[in-house]
């Protein structure tokens, strides 16, 4: 069943279960870590990452990788 999530820039769907999960700021880490979820990375300050242009790549983007 696919979900669909309306945010700022439009609508995501997303098809299947998520197998690559970033934490928007500390909270949402230390809740996914909570539901035994490891994230791939978490932005600390989301402020800076609205601004990024859509085309953005990862090598420009403020994700950090958590550490496991």
């Amino acid at each position: 069943m696919p979900w669909v999530i309306s945010h700022a820039r439009g609508d995501t769907t997303i098809h299947g279960i998520p197998k690559r999960i970033v934490a928007s700021g500390s909270q949402w880490l230390i809740t996914t870590l909570a539901l035994g979820i490891a994230p791939v990375g978490y932005i600390e300050n989301v402020a800076p990452a609205m601004r990024l242009q859509p085309c953005a790549t990862p090598a420009h983007s403020p994700v950090f990788p958590v550490a496991q």
